[in-house]
């Protein structure tokens, strides 16, 4: 089989806030170490993630030869999904390049055969499915020419387009083959984390009795923050002095609102903090116990992976890409209070197991020393 060598990555802006921005961004600059490859990406804000990444400045000269520009309010129209090309390009890339290059990967969601005209070259574009089809379906399906389509049409219709994907987990790529067949190339890369933001994070001392619990995501209903709030009533109704930090913009008000709710009629005030959007979020891990993730669909969560690294528990909700931590005891499933309703010293037995388990599954998997060879390997089966 011919080695792939030269790659061309298409994607959106880079935000820390954005899980799906962030392996983006590792998977570029990955590439870029064991690869000839030109990252295209339009000009957005740029947050402490990318300023802090060791190789900041080897990957801020290729988004610059890129400058689209683009306010955040005009990039949420529509049409510049489909006009994105014709702006993503000013001849900065070698023309040798282009024609060398054998496979295009896709993180923003362009149209695969537009893609191909305007780069002259017969290369396979390949779609980053960096999330779960329910969420895929609802964020990227959509479109004005396909409005009178269900969600999972325009997503099926928006897939098929491409020469292949590439999924975060196999739970995902299981999930998507059922609804696309068997004949879509697809494989699965483990993302990775930026683990020079965590190195100094210090290790947090377990206390059963007092359980610092933090979620970090977009309040909105599919991240199920009242989830979170009914798992800490429950705890302080085993007697745990627990409490929550939210750390998240909020995208629909009507949904924080049911929050707010949620926590005065259960008599949570005290317990519960609302931080909106940290930029620095990685500084609230020294005071956490527990980074619960109770999303209703979610790809491998970028702050699981996080969590795994610095050896915090995993409270996490039962959806495909998350039943296998459970079941292999590297996260706690949300449902399970028997893991808090025993004794203090078994609960810390319990807890010092999981964990461990947890850090063995990110070394073996998840790992930054390995990220690179990973993705030539997988890519290599297109």
């Amino acid at each position: 089989m011919k080695k792939i060598s030269n790659f061309i990555v298409l994607g959106d802006a880079i935000s820390q806030k954005n899980g799906g921005s962030a392996s983006f961004s590792e998977l570029a600059l990955s590439l870029k170490k064991v690869s000839n490859t030109s990252v295209a990406t339009r000009f957005g804000k740029l947050d402490s993630f990318i300023y802090r990444h060791p190789r900041f400045h080897e990957f801020k000269k290729n988004i610059y030869n890129f400058p689209l520009n683009l306010s955040d309010n005009c990039f949420r129209k529509v049409p510049l999904k489909y006009q994105i090309l014709s702006n993503i390009l000013h001849n900065d890339i070698p023309t040798s390049l282009h024609q060398k290059c054998s496979l295009i990967i896709d993180c923003y969601g362009t149209n695969s055969q537009a893609t191909k005209l305007h780069y002259n070259n017969d290369a396979k574009v390949i779609r980053m499915h960096n999330g779960s089809v329910k969420a895929f379906s609802h964020y990227f399906g959509r479109g004005s020419n396909l409005k009178d389509c269900n969600p999972l049409d325009r997503y099926k219709k928006m897939m098929l387009q491409y020469d292949g994907l590439i999924f975060q987990s196999h739970e995902q790529l299981i999930e998507a083959k059922q609804i696309l067949g068997e004949k879509m190339p697809m494989v699965t890369i483990e993302p990775t984390i930026n683990e020079c933001a965590l190195v100094d994070v210090p290790q947090s001392n377990f206390d059963s009795k007092k359980f610092r619990i933090v979620q970090i995501a977009s309040i909105q209903p599919r991240k199920n923050q009242i989830a979170a709030l009914a798992f800490l009533l429950q705890l302080r109704n085993l007697g745990i002095e627990a409490t929550i930090r939210f750390l998240g913009s909020v995208e629909d008000h009507n949904y924080f609102q049911k929050m707010k709710d949620f926590e005065i009629s259960n008599n949570l005030s005290g317990s519960v903090f609302y931080n909106g959007f940290e930029a620095d979020y990685t500084k609230f891990y020294s005071e956490t116990d527990c980074v619960i993730i109770p999303s209703l669909a979610e790809g491998v969560s970028r702050t699981l992976r996080e969590a795994l690294y610095l050896k915090k528990l995993v409270v996490i909700n039962e959806f495909i890409g998350s039943k296998n931590f459970i079941k292999n005891k590297q996260a706690v499933s949300i449902k399970d209070l028997s893991f808090f309703k025993t004794h203090a010293h078994t609960v810390k037995s319990n807890f010092s197991q999981v964990v461990s388990n947890g850090r063995l599954l990110y070394d073996s998997v998840y790992n930054t020393e390995n990220y690179p060879n990973r993705i030539m390997d997988k890519l290599n089966l297109f």
